[in-house]
C-alpha cells in the first residue's frame, strides 16, 4: 500500500507540467496547480476532477 501524497506543480498548463500532475493524480495522490492566470490551468481541473486546486497567483 502506497502512502498519498500532496503534490503542487507550478506552471501548470504547459504540456510537460499538466503530464506530471496527471500522472501523480493517476497514482492517487492529491495534484494541485498553479500558474500566473488561471486560464490556462482551469481546463486541465474541469477535465481532471482529481486534479484538486486551481490557483492563480
Amino acid at each position: 500500500m502506497t502512502d498519498k501524497k500532496a503534490i503542487l506543480v507550478i506552471g501548470a498548463g504547459d504540456a510537460a507540467a499538466d503530464a506530471i500532475a496527471k500522472g501523480f493524480a493517476k497514482e492517487g495522490h492529491i495534484a494541485g496547480v498553479t500558474r500566473r492566470t488561471v486560464d490556462k490551468i482551469q481546463p486541465l481541473v474541469d477535465v481532471h476532477p482529481v486534479i484538486g486546486a486551481a490557483i492563480a497567483f
